[in-house]
């Protein structure tokens, strides 16, 4: 009785709701995958990067001091972490269920600690940079408020104070390097120390006095040149008065004395 049973593909051939249904089903199916397939493009850009952070030289990340660079890496480690954090642990796609949590679960560690390296990295660079200008700042100023004592410390003086404005301009310049690090910080929402940015907000200040300070020197040059010369006159007398001093040793009869020894 079995043997002559009809088959389930006969009985659905000779059925057209079967045979509709049933294409319906293997249309469906298919479509259910073509919408899978869709979706998981989305994710292209992500698996991508995360090609590219698993071979990131950690090590290189951690010294690298060019900014605009340093940009690129937040911009590209933020990102990625935003839409990490965005994915659902499971979506429905019409017949299909796809489960993202594996997928999640396995690159946002690597992502974490990139943007960890940063979070690290920049407050230290802003941190090292401001010690920095503040320890050149104050021997600038050191210099300049050390009153000359001879003629010799007055040319040297005078020489500082004419590659003092340069020097100022300088460390100016690398303190605008702290204040793009704080700023790239600010924007990337890493955290910043309150005594970091006082810190930096005081030696900026004290920037201004060395500029206030080099202005008023400046101004009393020609009192500093006056000095000088009063030096040099001092210098000179001093130098005539040596000079006497040895003319009246040897005029003493006993080295002048044509009897005497010659050798003695």
């Amino acid at each position: 009785l079995f043997k002559n049973a009809l088959t389930v593909d006969f009985i659905i051939s000779i059925n057209d709701v079967l045979s509709a249904n049933r294409k319906s089903i293997t249309d469906n199916i298919n479509l259910a995958y073509d919408k899978v397939e869709e979706y998981v493009k989305r994710f292209e850009l992500i698996r991508e990067g995360y090609k590219e952070d698993l071979q990131v030289d950690k090590e290189k990340l951690r010294n690298e001091k060019d900014l605009d660079s340093l940009i690129t890496y937040c911009e590209r480690y933020t990102s990625e972490m935003a839409a990490l954090e965005g994915l659902l642990p499971e979506v429905n796609l019409g017949l299909l269920q796809l489960k993202q949590g594996t997928f999640k679960e396995e690159i946002i560690p690597t992502c974490r600690e990139l943007l960890s390296i940063l979070e690290t990295l920049l407050p230290n660079l802003a941190k090292n940079t401001v010690l920095e200008v503040r320890e050149k700042a104050e021997n600038l100023m050191t210099k300049l408020t050390t009153t000359p004592q001879d003629a010799q410390n007055f040319v040297n003086f005078l020489d500082f104070m004419e590659k003092c404005e340069t020097k100022i301009d300088e460390i100016a310049k690398t303190l605008s390097y702290a204040l793009r690090a704080f700023q790239i910080m600010k924007d990337f929402e890493i955290m910043i120390d309150d005594d970091e940015k006082e810190h930096f907000l005081e030696t900026e200040e004290f920037l201004d006095l060395l500029k206030e300070e080099l202005k008023t020197k400046i101004e009393s040059r020609q009192e500093i040149i006056d000095q000088l010369s009063e030096s040099l006159q001092k210098d000179i007398v001093t130098i005539f008065a040596d000079i006497e001093q040895v003319r009246v040793e040897v005029l003493k009869p006993e080295l002048i004395d044509e009897n005497s020894n010659s050798q003695q």
